[in-house]
């Protein structure tokens, strides 16, 4: 064989590799995305969105992207619970448009438009202006939901799933963390239950004693155990502020709790809300 024909071979399986790799690194991943996006609302990610407000005529629910979840802004300050509100921005921000229902309508009300059910606004990055979007009413099916984005005239069909989502209550999008705390840190644990105090320290990991009423050794596995479903307690709903709590006998009991509980730890936790406080008071 010729050095000619090597030479031409050579190029050959050059360019096939080149080839190769533009469409497998290039071409491929291009058509996925085109893909992905086509028939969207919108071509953003929802890692992307910053903040979302959704206006309701009962409520405004305001969430605000911070450095490990969300936090809510309205309709109270408070931490929010990352799961459901990355739930709903994924599926706002991946929302597809089923068909165009009436391109310039008359009115708008027709669609239950104005006033709308609920108006939404997405803050993405890179973006100098938020998304709109106007939620309404149930197509007849119920299988599909009216919109409106920003200033189109054109009103769209959505999934009902974004009707759902824009209807879910504020308490869903809310941390329901009772106490938040850095296990490993620790240090010690104040108690009140009845009147009486109870305080316990931990000499070094794993290893705690009893220092109030008296010293005593204290049993590192009930602290470990009363440490975790501390942890992992979660609050069932909100009461409003200001709202009367009924008068049941379950109620009256929360309403002068009859004990509390307080952690010390040698480094405070850093937390993206003012209001996470490692104290709680319960009744059990």
């Amino acid at each position: 064989m010729s050095w000619k024909t090597i030479a031409v071979l050579l190029v050959l399986a050059l360019g096939l590799g080149a080839y190769f790799y533009y469409d497998t690194y290039w071409l491929v991943p291009a058509r996925e995305k085109a893909e992905s996006v086509k028939g969207r609302l919108w071509t953003i990610e929802p890692k992307d969105v910053e903040a979302v407000s959704i206006k309701r005529a009962s409520d405004t629910i305001r969430l605000k992207r911070v450095e490990g979840g969300w936090e809510m802004l309205e309709p109270v300050a408070a931490r929010g619970d990352r799961g459901p509100i990355d739930e709903v921005i994924t599926s706002l921000a991946t929302a597809r448009v089923d068909r165009e229902v009436a391109a310039n309508p008359a009115k708008l009300a027709e669609f239950g438009l104005d006033p709308a059910a609920a108006e939404v606004r997405i803050e993405v990055k890179g973006r100098p202006e938020p998304l709109t979007l106007l939620v309404g009413a149930k197509s007849p099916t119920g299988a599909w939901v009216y919109a409106k984005e920003g200033a189109k005239p054109a009103v769209v069909t959505l999934s009902e799933v974004t009707a759902r989502d824009v209807e879910r209550p504020a308490a869903d999008f809310r941390d329901k963390t009772i106490m938040a705390f850095d296990r490993k840190a620790v240090t010690g644990i104040d108690l009140e239950v009845d009147g009486q105090s109870f305080s316990v320290a931990a000499d070094e990991p794993g290893k705690w004693r009893i220092v109030k009423p008296s010293v005593y050794r204290a049993d590192a596995d009930m602290i470990a155990d009363f440490l975790d479903k501390l942890e992992s307690a979660k609050a069932k709903e909100f009461v409003p502020a200001g709202a009367p709590l009924p008068s049941t006998a379950s109620t009256s009991r929360a309403a002068s709790p009859c004990g509390s509980a307080r952690t010390r730890t040698a480094r405070p936790r850093p937390c993206p809300s003012a209001r996470r406080t490692p104290r709680s008071r319960a009744c059990t």
